[in-house]
């Protein structure tokens, strides 16, 4: 789940860099949040051909070999990060 939240979030980081809301020449910080569980990845940056694919949505109109690659990417084994836990730290003192 946090790999389909991780590629959801750099086509949701691409697309504000491509709406000029975020610069596209540095990465950018995100926290993926799935269940209790909260991770923090760093997307970027994103060069023009980059920027011009969506790995959940394809368009023929992206260009062709990244393309191949974020399809290739979406069946790729998931790259392990830390996981933090949200909430208080000993949950048997209530």
């Amino acid at each position: 789940m946090l790999w389909d939240a991780y590629l959801q979030a750099e086509d949701q980081a691409k697309a504000a860099v491509r709406g000029d809301h975020l610069p596209a020449q540095r990465p950018l910080d995100y926290l993926l949040f799935v269940g209790p569980y909260w991770a923090h990845v760093s997307l970027g940056p994103f060069s023009q051909v980059d920027l011009s694919v969506r790995t959940h949505k394809q368009s023929p109109s992206g260009d062709f070999v990244a393309d191949l690659r974020a399809k290739m990417r979406l069946n790729q084994r998931p790259v392990h990060r830390v996981l933090h836990l949200v909430g208080p730290w000993n949950l048997s003192r209530s």
